[in-house]
């Protein structure tokens, strides 16, 4: 008899303060378990790019081969005539430039498999709407291109956003 009277007791309690409403009445969530905000930059660069125009050092060179760029989630695909890679990105901002980084980059063949190691780069971004410019050093080591201010150093890439086919 005590005991029923005691576990009704136990369920009434559990019964009031789980229906009070009260914040106090909610465990808080483990930090580890918390949603990490999407990343807006990383989200507004989604889908596939084609190459318009390339300037080496403030001049306009010709149309080479048909690139793309694809970025899904965090992985990017170049193809540039038969030649595919791909590659982990990584985006970052310092000194009022955002920073594409492309790192674990790999040539791939058709099916996707690897074929050898590509090399990383990092390059200066700017997105508006539907087009991407990208900016790097001509010199090998250079990481200091800013697409807003390109230099005689500075190879600038534009691309716009390729149109669905739906």
């Amino acid at each position: 008899m005590r005991t029923a009277a005691l576990l009704f007791l136990i369920a009434a309690a559990v019964l009031l303060l789980g229906n009070s409403g009260s914040p106090a009445s909610a465990a808080p969530v483990p930090k580890h378990l918390m949603k990490e905000p999407e990343n807006t930059e990383l989200a507004k660069l989604q889908g596939k790019w084609k190459f318009e125009s390339l300037r080496i050092g403030g001049r306009s060179v010709p149309r080479g081969p048909g690139l793309t760029l694809e970025i899904r989630g965090d992985k990017v695909l170049y193809t540039s005539g038969d030649l595919v890679t791909t590659a982990d990105i990584k985006l970052e901002a310092a000194d009022g430039v955002k920073w594409f980084k492309a790192t674990n980059s790999q040539r791939v063949d058709g099916d996707g498999k690897p074929i050898g190691k590509a090399e990383d780069g990092t390059y200066g971004y700017l997105i508006d709407g539907n087009t991407l410019t990208m900016a790097m050093g001509i010199e090998r080591n250079q990481v200091d291109a800013d697409p807003a201010k390109p230099t005689d150093k500075t190879i600038l890439m534009v691309l716009t956003r390729a149109k669905d086919k739906n």
